[in-house]
């Protein structure tokens, strides 16, 4: 191989290293999401084993299970009739502000 040959293949040679680093990044990523992914699933999945456990060894049962869905499905109503009313006497004081700032 002559020198020139060696020096024109220089350039090509960079550009393959830089593909190279490149793909190589690109796969570590994709190895670190991966990772963040199974991470993930583990951990619902722990979450699953451990209602399962606890629905299968009678510590909540379906029937309490079902009470306490019905108690924040109460909860949850109250809470938005509160909203509404906190909404409407925002607007009542807006509609006051607003007359007021007319007035002046």
């Amino acid at each position: 191989m002559s020198s020139n040959e060696s020096e024109a293949d220089r350039p090509r040679d960079a550009e393959a290293f830089e593909r190279l680093e490149k793909a190589v990044a690109d796969a570590m990523q994709e190895i670190q999401r991966l990772r963040q992914q199974l991470q993930n699933a583990e951990s619902q999945s722990d979450e699953m084993d451990e209602m399962l456990r606890g629905i299968t060894d009678g510590e909540q049962s379906p029937r309490e299970m079902l009470r306490r869905l019905h108690q924040l499905e109460k909860e949850n109503q109250d809470l938005r009739g509160r909203l509404a009313q906190g909404i409407e006497s925002v607007d009542r004081l807006l509609a006051r502000v607003r007359f007021l700032e007319e007035q002046q």
